[in-house]
């Protein structure tokens, strides 16, 4: 990747090579996730349709000790880095020296902040173990420097009243050698940026927040200006008012660029949302509707903690409890590397901005006087557009989390320079959301308006589309050798663009898969059907092909034996049987009631998990040919000030069980360009 592209930024978008360019990061942290499985979980990244990748360095993984240094195993960010190279992925490093994270001091080591004073300031003492830190952490990125790391964050939230500190740190890297093309800082929460680009966030839910009851309707699902959210991570504490500071620069300055839109939510102990992938789906479709450049999705991956007490923890200072080890975040990669819902669903959404992408980065957002500004307005219809003056995307929004929302039936009318576009009348059911193209070029022809919402472009010609309505085009002109193809909503949340011997294909598959070359390698639990567009006959017709599960030798089962129990925790032998040696993992998925579950292998805890009512699946791959392993249910009283959505079933006030345990093989099957034929 040296040197292959130049980047640079104007008030409106990034710009790659001088032209616009709007890409999507996902969040994944390299010290979090197992090394043996980096390369493939960048490769389903960027067949999920993201970008760049985000990552931390946190500060207590690589020097837990004063002065010695851990760049092994799952910390060796000179390997990972290599690996992103090798796979064309360009990276956005969040260096810190403080990163929050959800981790144990905000990244801190407990050496630094229980020894050094001044943290986060111009302290000389806080300065220099910075500057050996990171001249340690160059050591290892030094030869990625021009290369895959295209971006770096300085600290994280700096909301303190030292702005110098921003500009000291700044400074700091550059001396040291760590630059990049791209420069930002968080901006929400009157944040000083220093000279960086400011990003910004917003999460489904607040784990963060002091109440245990449901939330009102987020602000995240409105099509507004504001880019600030000083609400995260702002209300920890009990009948803490959220104060809105003004930001500390001026927004219109800089290109909308965001790092943390939530991939789903971090349970606590005491708050336990659950984030679906519509939740995500829906505050992407709104910030892109609000005129965002760039979608980075915080964490696009989950991932587990490399050691016990790296968590953040109230023992340690912090508000609020993580588990020990997972943080899965219900992100659209899990923690054990599994495409979960949001996957599908942002993947249809980055699908699209792959190929339309560049020309929507040159259109601001337009919001109506009666696009609704009220969070709690359920009963107008939520609409903007992004525009040249001449054509553009109307972006509608009827999705509000955990909240009903007025069926409505509209004929939109979008003003523009040659005169108004009518737009077909279109129903918007409680939940739906999208956005519909106006007069978009299709070769020499031009469509005016539709009801359907764009997916992609195949070899320049055929232009896919998605909706479960009966397909309007209102076109002017003649196609010529253009072709429109129409999926509906199902289809195309299982399809992606993929390009196999030189020529752009449409798969249509409800297993996802990694690229290698013109190898596809899907993860299987089943038979699974896989259509290609176009067929490789020279057919206008999709191709049908079978993705076939083998058989294992032996089902495999899960048995359980109570060991003790109190009134606190039940113990339980956990006993692995059956014969799955070709299978690439074995899925464990349990169904409990309880509070917080453990998975112990040779006394040592290895996995873990704050229940959120609807489950735990765990990737037993990880743990080698293991068979014997402790499991701990610890119990959830009825009365505990928990807000946890999906509840279990208590008996006389208690929820301590496992309802049942189900394995199932997971293997992998690969397509290549010969099987097409």
């Amino acid at each position: 990747m040296k040197n292959q592209h130049t980047y640079s930024y104007n008030p409106m978008h990034l710009l790659r090579d001088g032209k616009p360019w709007l890409p999507t990061m996902g969040e994944m942290q390299f010290s979090r996730c197992q090394r043996v499985d980096w390369r493939s979980s960048i490769r389903l990244m960027k067949a999920g349709g993201v970008d760049i990748l985000a990552s931390y360095v946190f500060w207590i993984h690589h020097e837990p000790t004063r002065g010695t240094f851990d760049f092994s195993g799952c910390r060796d960010i000179r390997a990972f880095l290599d690996i992103c190279e090798e796979e064309e992925m360009p990276v956005l490093l969040r260096i810190g020296p403080w990163c929050h994270g959800e981790c144990r001091n905000g990244g801190f080591p407990d050496w630094l902040q229980h020894g050094v004073a001044g943290l986060r300031t111009n302290a000389p003492e806080y300065m220099e173990r910075v500057r050996i830190f990171w001249k340690a952490l160059y050591g290892e990125i030094k030869d990625h420097i021009g290369g895959c790391i295209i971006g770096l964050q300085i600290e994280n939230e700096y909301k303190r009243d030292e702005a110098e500190h921003m500009t000291a740190l700044e400074a700091l890297a550059d001396e040291i050698g760590i630059r990049a093309p791209f420069h930002t800082a968080t901006g929400w929460g009157s944040a000083y940026i220093g000279s960086g680009i400011p990003v910004f966030g917003g999460y489904p839910d607040e784990p963060w927040h002091w109440s245990s009851e449901q939330l009102p309707p987020s602000v995240h699902y409105l099509f507004t200006p504001i880019r600030d959210d000083s609400n995260i991570g702002a209300n920890e504490v009990s009948g803490e008012q959220i104060i809105k500071y003004p930001p500390r620069f001026n927004q219109d300055d800089f290109p909308y660029l965001t790092a943390e839109i939530g991939g789903g939510c971090q349970p606590t102990l005491h708050r336990r949302p659950i984030a679906t992938g519509c939740d995500i789906a829906g505050i992407v479709s709104a910030k892109l509707g609000s005129g965002t450049v760039l979608p980075g999705i915080y964490v696009y991956h989950g991932g587990t903690n490399p050691d016990l007490f790296l968590n953040e923890s109230r023992a340690s200072g912090s508000h609020t409890d993580i588990p020990d080890l997972n943080y899965d975040f219900q992100s659209p990669i899990s923690e054990y590397g599994k495409a979960m819902s949001g996957y599908f669903e942002l993947r249809r959404i980055f699908t699209f901005l792959r190929d339309f992408g560049a020309e929507l980065a040159t259109m601001p957002s337009v919001f109506p006087a009666d696009n609704p500004t009220d969070p709690a307005d359920l009963e107008n219809l939520r609409y903007c557009y992004r525009t040249n003056g001449n054509s553009g995307y109307l972006f509608v929004n009827n999705y509000v989390r955990h909240y009903e929302t007025k069926a409505q039936t509209r004929t939109f009318r979008i003003p523009t320079e040659s005169g108004d576009v009518i737009f077909p009348e279109m129903t918007f059911s409680s939940g739906d959301f999208g956005f519909y193209p106006y007069n978009l070029s299709l070769g020499n022809a031009k469509l005016c308006s539709t009801n359907a919402q764009p997916l992609c472009v195949l070899n320049g010609k055929t232009y896919v589309f998605f909706t479960d309505r009966q397909p309007v085009y209102n076109i002017e002109g003649e196609l010529g050798e253009i072709n429109i193809l129409t999926i509906n909503s199902t289809d195309a949340l299982h399809a992606s663009k993929v390009t196999l011997g030189g020529k752009e294909y449409l798969l249509i598959c409800e297993a996802p898969y990694t690229q290698d070359g013109d190898r596809l390698t899907f993860s299987v639990t089943k038979d699974t059907a896989l259509s290609i567009y176009p067929a490789p006959d020279g057919s206008k017709d999709f191709a049908e092909y079978t993705l076939t599960c083998p058989v294992p030798d032996i089902t495999p089962t899960a048995s359980l034996s109570l060991l003790s129990e109190n009134p606190l925790m039940r113990e339980f032998s956990l006993k692995i049987e059956g014969d799955v040696r070709d299978a690439y993992d074995l899925l464990m998925d349990i169904d409990y009631g309880g509070n917080i579950i453990e998975l112990f292998l040779d006394g040592k805890k290895v996995a873990d998990q704050y229940s959120l009512g609807n489950g735990w699946q765990v990737g037993l791959r990880r743990f080698g040919n293991a068979k014997n392993f402790t499991l701990r249910l610890f119990s959830l009283f009825e009365d505990s000030d928990v807000y946890i959505e999906r509840k279990p079933d208590f008996k006389r006030g208690v929820a301590c069980e496992i309802y049942g345990i189900r394995l199932t093989p997971e293997y992998q099957v690969d397509f290549t360009i010969e099987k097409m034929v």
